[in-house]
């Protein structure tokens, strides 16, 4: 078991071995897009949280508000991609 042949806190080098399988951009995406919109959504959080504190207003940025319709057309198309199509599978995996 993996577990069981790592190291909690320094890993040994000696016994790294390669993955067999290869990395999967698909399988990335279709595991990670909720992850990646929710980090979006905290930088946004702190950096209105930051001006609150800081300027003693609420206020978004234009840039902030970019980011966040981009990462928020692209969370819905990637959710939409994975439920209706088989385009994120990839056999084995």
């Amino acid at each position: 078991m993996w577990a069981q042949k790592t190291p909690v806190f320094m890993p040994n080098i000696r016994n790294w071995r390669r993955s067999e399988m290869t990395f999967s951009y698909r399988t990335a995406l279709r595991n990670e897009y909720k992850s990646f919109f929710a980090m979006i959504v905290s930088y946004i959080f702190l950096e209105i949280l930051g001006d609150v504190f800081a300027k003693h207003k609420l206020e978004l940025d234009s840039f902030w508000l970019i980011i966040l319709s981009v990462s928020s057309i692209f969370f819905i198309v990637t959710m939409i991609v994975k439920i209706k199509t088989r385009v994120l599978d990839v056999e084995g995996r």
